[in-house]
């Protein structure tokens, strides 16, 4: 038992190095603290034998003796990645996350949730939301890029979209004979 709040130390640790060196954790709460080996990646395994593995983050809001439900828009659990600054410290946030958000007052008939998705910007320190996979579909927060040019499909001949809605601005369609861009606009009407 940890009963000072105020300790940045953890409840539990595993110290992999020999000497018995450790980074402190920079925050409050941290109940399992793990330190690998020097020079070594630091892995945590979990088999399931004849079943699968899962890592479950649950939330409840009120005490343990009498809790409560979580309600719309908290955040239920989080994976987050945080690097040590090379001006020595720690950010205050994880610089990469992901979110798991419930979207309605959790109740037994209704349990509705998302997935967000954050990534900090080259040059910035404000982490962003790039994506975020609900119940109307995937949202994204910036372009969709193809890792490679020219190799993927969006759809097939099986599994095709039903509509495509643009904005007002171009669609551009690659030559087959010129390798050039042909533009398709719509103006007043006229394609």
């Amino acid at each position: 038992m940890v009963p000072d709040a105020s300790n940045l130390s953890a409840s539990f640790q595993i110290v992999g190095s020999a000497d018995g060196s450790i980074v402190d954790p920079q925050n409050f709460g941290v109940m399992l603290h793990t330190t690998g080996q020097p020079n070594l990646p630091a892995r945590i395994y979990n088999d399931g034998a004849s079943s699968y593995a899962a890592y479950i983050g649950r939330r409840y809001n009120g005490t343990a003796a009498a809790p409560t439900g979580v309600t719309a828009g908290q955040i239920i659990s989080r994976v987050g990645a945080t690097p040590y600054l090379l001006d020595n410290g720690w950010p205050n946030l994880s610089t990469t996350r992901i979110d798991f958000v419930a979207t309605q007052d959790q109740t037994d008939l209704a349990q509705g949730s998302r997935i967000e998705f954050y990534t900090t910007p080259d040059g910035t320190t404000t982490t962003q939301m790039v994506a975020r996979f609900e119940q109307e579909g995937i949202i994204l927060t910036g372009n969709v890029i193809p890792a490679t040019n020219n190799d993927y499909n969006l759809g097939n001949n099986t599994n095709k979209w039903a509509s495509l809605h643009i904005g007002p601005d171009s669609l551009f369609i690659e030559d087959s004979v010129l390798g050039t861009d042909a533009e398709l606009t719509v103006s007043d009407g006229v394609l």
